[in-house]
């Protein structure tokens, strides 16, 4: 469900590439929220396998602490300081939720 609600965002904003090496990549959404920066950050490890991938907040419109939530796992994974690494298995992808903790 919760992925789902990312798709039907009233913001209807377009997701967009961040980072993608080739066999990693990172793209984000940005969310519809009253209080602060809010974004859906899709990870991808596109490698045979298991890859580190890093989320600089700064690639996507946020700064300092931020909590992260796993969507497809519906499990928060905390607050944490910029930037935010992933190890993924082969063909992995990780759905994150990414909330700026100062907005």
């Amino acid at each position: 469900m919760e992925v789902i609600a990312v798709d039907q965002d009233p913001a209807g904003m377009q997701g967009s590439r961040g980072v993608d090496n080739g066999d990693q990549g990172v793209w984000t959404k940005p969310l519809c929220r009253q209080d602060g920066p809010e974004n859906a950050v899709p990870l991808f490890n596109r490698s045979g396998g298991t890859a580190g991938i890093i989320v600089s907040f700064g690639d996507i419109g946020l700064s300092g602490s931020a909590a992260i939530r796993d969507l497809w796992a519906r499990r928060d994974l905390g607050e944490h300081q910029d930037p935010y690494s992933a190890s993924m298995p082969s063909r992995g992808v990780v759905m994150l939720k990414i909330v700026a903790a100062d907005g």
